[in-house]
């Protein structure tokens, strides 16, 4: 795929298949804490939310994968890079962790929804590190690729994690209300919990904004690539995705909005914030993957 920019054109080898991917992956391992911590802290009042984020987990786990295999030049020999090994191989250990962390998670849910507190808390605390593990990886095979400044920036691999964990949040308030919502019949969540969960995620997105603009800082003070990197994000082509999409509706709106109980307590209110923070959650992978191979790939002006 070329996209122009000004008159020239570069080669996007990884497109938004791969941006989604690392999106649903985010969230699956965002979903995956989420539950976790709600069944270690042994609360009743978190057990629908418990198992909800444990059923999202594998799902989009799952999902994930897929549309790799669905993205790669040669999809029915996907099956190679589960069997074949080479320890000196980042693709190798992605393959490793793709297998066992969605197992890992089925075996979670088994118990959560059979209500073995303590095996679902030893298999939810040994997913943990997976889980991280499975997105962080991302983050680490974009930080390889030294020659792309967006990608090789050192605070990548962190800041995919955080956005994981706010995608996370977004995505169980999100669902348990649309679940409430379709099925009327299921018992409601107490709106102060889901607001509570929310602003845990306005924590979360405070963050998230402040490794989005340090990322933007670190790339204006390298070298020329890097900077018309940013300038593409900050004035360029990818400037209203990036201040419009990501950082306006998909961060600063729903921070507000969970910062106000009044305004944030609503249903209606807190499930339109969390789809603005999973569309917003989206561009930043997107913008990351797709505008991180604007350059060096065609020649500056």
């Amino acid at each position: 795929m070329n996209v122009p920019i000004q008159g020239n054109s570069f080669e996007v080898a990884w497109g938004i298949p791969i941006a989604i991917y690392f999106w649903f992956t985010g969230m699956s391992a965002g979903s995956f804490m989420i539950s976790v911590m709600a069944t270690v802290g042994g609360q009743s009042q978190y057990k629908a939310l418990a198992k909800i984020g444990g059923v999202l987990a594998p799902l989009l786990l799952i999902a994930g994968p897929l549309i790799l295999v669905w993205h790669s030049a040669q999809p029915f020999r996907f099956w190679e890079t589960i069997i074949t090994w080479n320890p000196t191989s980042p693709m190798s250990y992605g393959a490793a962790l793709l297998t066992t962390y969605p197992i890992n998670c089925v075996i979670y849910l088994y118990f959560v929804f059979k209500g073995n507190q303590k095996l679902a808390k030893i298999f939810g605390i040994a997913g943990i590190p997976l889980a991280v593990a499975v997105h962080g990886y991302t983050g680490f095979i974009l930080g390889m690729n030294i020659d792309r400044p967006v990608f090789g920036s050192p605070i990548t691999p962190i800041y995919f994690l955080i956005s994981a964990m706010v995608a996370g949040l977004g995505l169980l308030i999100f669902v348990t209300i649309l679940l409430e919502t379709l099925f009327p019949k299921m018992q409601r969540t107490d709106p102060k919990l889901l607001f509570g969960l929310g602003k845990y995620m306005a924590y979360a997105i405070g963050l998230d904004f402040l490794l989005a603009l340090s990322e933007i800082t670190v790339l204006m003070a390298e070298e020329s690539e890097a900077v018309e990197a940013a300038r593409q994000f900050l004035v360029g082509r990818f400037a209203l995705m990036f201040w419009g999409v990501e950082l306006f509706l998909g961060l600063l709106v729903p921070m507000l909005v969970f910062y106000i109980p009044k305004l944030g307590m609503r249903r209606s209110v807190m499930f339109a914030s969390c789809g603005m923070v999973l569309v917003g959650n989206l561009a930043m992978r997107y913008l990351t993957v797709v505008g991180g191979q604007t350059v060096p790939l065609w020649p500056l002006s």
